[in-house]
């Protein structure tokens, strides 16, 4: 009997005593097979394959002790640390040396020729064996983690669908509700669908005891569903309120998971659409018009020229964009009932009529939200003079306090702050400095100009590693001194006549709200907290909270189209080529150690 033959039977013995007889004389007549392979093998060669079997013959050992003749040969009582660390090293050890034995022999057993005093059989066999406990160790590796997991009760969802974790800015909303929403899903008992988004919702409830969710079959519901407007299975109904004062929000999944698999993976910003249109007033920014200004839905082909992400986020908070220009009465008067202006980068100056307009409509109590971009031509000099602020010269500029993009000199113009004091516009960022910081691309400071009747305070600040560049070529020079730069205002203005203060945020940057800056985390939360400080007194106490979603939605890669051909190769080449030539080198190696084998 061959040393393989011998200990496979020897383990197809072990196997049937202990997991399916129950018995003893199985797993010591499979004992016993084993060591009479690996004695067989030891006496004939003492090489590695001898000592994978020696190895596998203290596993089944180790085994025997972790048994309860063994722990009571020990003396471990159940329970005990050695009992546990046996219960562990056991199985563990039985895996790495059965996977190395496995792929010893099998090795041998091709070759045939194992017999032989040959050196490079032995090296293929040694290879085989360290193959198979590379194998194990991984195994073991992930079976400890998961063993940790359930032993601490912690569960990580790896899985391509991804929808169990709401982002922050839905468990914001969740925690500033002060009234009972309830949350139903539509759904049979055991449905797979129900059973994705449930951990989902179970968050957000945890996030507050005013959000209660249940799942519901609607066939056994008719009258909650005919009342909710909820023709079949599929939905989630959000609704506050009982009998004839009920208000509700539906959002359809979908019942398959086939054609549920699209909604699911936006499921985070569908939420909050529905759960602001339901539990936050509805609310209207507009945008100015005319000017240059930066815009949504166009055919811009520079991320920092498109607001699309600025305007989804509006949405999603139930704020409604609507656009203010000459025609809509700019050079007159902003229209009653707008509670917020936004300029957003506009490049051409404003007429003299329209700034009048603007000045007049914060210092009648109402809101403004300003983007400066300071390299236009004309720029907003008498904007911000009647905001109590002026633009310094320069394009702000670092070696150290910057975001990487093109790893060029360009970068130094891509600056970031993290110093924010307590105002509200910059809450969120500041409880979250560590992560959160201000990004800002040739953007340029602010300084006070005191004008009366008009507070300022700004509340970020950059480093002391910062400069003004004034010559444009991004190098400090003598006169370009490094000092802290502002450039963020939050201003209030208190007007004798005004039933209400007015209020404006001005930040020196006119693509900080476009789709390239709106990416860091620091800038979204700075425009919310902005929004809301701006919107959070004008008859409703609950801010609009403006954030970003998880979402598992396959997004575009875009490039400029300069730099079209210079992707195009590195994707082609750039990648597969260095491990084609890692591979060919790795290949002729082992050709050249073969012959040299064999030679």
């Amino acid at each position: 009997m061959t040393p393989a033959l011998a200990t496979a039977l020897g383990l197809a013995f072990v196997v049937l005593g202990e997991l399916v007889l129950h018995a003893s004389w199985p797993t010591y007549l499979g004992v016993g097979l084993c060591a009479v392979g690996a004695t067989t093998r030891l006496a004939r060669h003492r090489d590695a394959l001898s000592f994978a079997h020696l190895g596998l013959l203290a596993a089944l050992g180790l085994h025997g002790l972790s048994t309860e003749r063994g722990l009571d040969l020990l003396g471990l009582a159940p329970g005990h640390l050695g009992e546990r660390i046996l219960g562990l090293a056991a199985p563990a050890a039985l895996l790495l040396a059965g996977l190395a034995t496995a792929f010893g022999e099998r090795v041998a057993f091709v070759l045939r020729s194992v017999d032989a005093h040959d050196a490079s059989v032995n090296a293929r066999v040694r290879d085989a064996i360290y193959r198979g406990l590379s194998l194990g160790l991984a195994l073991v590796f992930v079976v400890s983690l998961d063993v940790a997991a359930r032993a601490r009760d912690v569960r990580v969802d790896l899985s391509f669908l991804r929808v169990t974790e709401p982002s922050e800015t839905s468990q914001r909303l969740v925690r500033a509700l002060d009234g009972d929403v309830r949350a139903v899903l539509f759904y049979p008992e055991g449905h797979e669908v129900a059973a994705r988004v449930r951990p989902y919702f179970d968050t957000l409830a945890d996030a507050s005891s005013h959000l209660k969710v249940e799942r519901l079959d609607h066939a056994l519901a008719p009258e909650l569903a005919e009342r909710l407007h909820v023709t079949s299975n599929g939905f989630l109904v959000l609704f506050e309120g009982e009998g004839e004062a009920i208000r509700s929000e539906s959002v359809e999944l979908g019942l398959d998971l086939a054609s549920a698999r699209p909604r699911l993976r936006t499921l985070d910003g569908r939420f909050q659409e529905a759960f602001a249109r339901l539990t936050q007033p509805r609310r209207e920014i507009a945008l100015t018009v005319g000017h240059g200004e930066r815009s949504h839905g166009g055919a811009e082909v520079d991320p920092a020229e498109r607001l699309d992400r600025f305007v989804v986020a509006l949405r999603r908070a139930n704020i409604q964009v609507t656009t203010l220009g000459l025609a809509q009465g700019l050079a007159q008067e902003v229209p009653r009932g707008t509670p917020l202006v936004a300029v957003l980068g506009a490049r051409d100056p404003f007429a003299p009529e329209e700034v009048e307009t603007l000045l007049r409509f914060v210092h009648g109590g109402g809101r403004l939200l300003v983007l400066v971009d300071h390299e236009a031509e004309g720029g907003a000099d008498a904007l911000l003079a009647g905001l109590g602020l002026r633009l310094r010269p320069g394009v702000l500029a670092s070696e150290t306090s910057v975001v990487a993009r093109d790893r060029d000199l360009s970068d130094r113009a891509r600056v970031f702050a993290s110093r924010f004091s307590d105002h509200p516009v910059v809450i969120s960022a500041r409880a979250d400095a560590g992560r959160s910081a201000v990004v800002l691309h040739r953007g340029a400071a602010l300084e006070e100009a005191p004008t009366e009747g008009v507070e300022v305070v700004f509340p970020v600040r950059t480093e002391e590693n910062v400069w003004r560049d004034l010559d444009g070529d991004l190098t400090r020079d003598d006169d370009e001194p490094l000092e802290t730069q502002r450039m963020l205002a939050a201003v209030t203005v208190r007007a004798p006549r005004a039933s209400r203060v007015g209020r404006a945020v001005v930040i020196a940057d006119g693509s900080f709200a476009g789709d390239d800056l709106l990416g860091y985390r620091g800038n979204f939360r700075v425009l919310g907290d902005a929004l809301g400080w701006l919107l959070g007194d004008l008859g409703d106490d609950r801010p609009a909270i403006v954030g970003a979603t998880t979402s598992e939605e396959d997004v575009p890669v875009e490039h400029a189209p300069e730099d079209e051909r210079l992707w195009l190769w590195l994707g082609s080449l750039g990648v597969p080529l260095p491990l084609g030539i890692a591979g060919v080198v790795v290949a002729l190696r082992r050709r050249r150690r073969r012959r040299e084998g064999d030679a």
